[in-house]
């Protein structure tokens, strides 16, 4: 018998998470996937370099025993960091991932 997997995404305005719960505990883990229409590998490098200084700087309050595949849309290349900061809460808050 195979067991279905509870996924939840949220999308919003930069990001699209989908998060899962392990069966194992331990800290969080996080998968970065940029958008296919990010072409330039320098681009696509930035961004996850932002992604991960967002996850790292928001780690304490995020749930334990997560994994967070957060996908990035093309639009979060024009973005400054503040709005890509505040899009990420947001959808931290909005999934329940986040304590605050």
């Amino acid at each position: 018998m195979l067991s279905i997997k509870k996924e939840r995404y949220i999308l919003h305005v930069f990001f699209v998470i989908r998060c899962l719960k392990r069966k194992t505990p331990g800290s969080t883990r996080i998968g970065i996937a940029p958008s296919r229409k990010i072409n330039k590998a320098v681009q696509r490098n930035k961004i996850k370099r932002r992604v991960r200084e967002m996850f790292s700087q928001q780690k304490c309050h995020i749930k334990e025993g997560m994994d967070l595949v957060i996908n990035i849309k093309a639009e979060a290349l024009t973005a400054s960091f503040n709005d890509l900061k505040k899009d990420f809460e947001y959808l931290l808050q909005k999934s329940r991932l986040s304590s605050q």
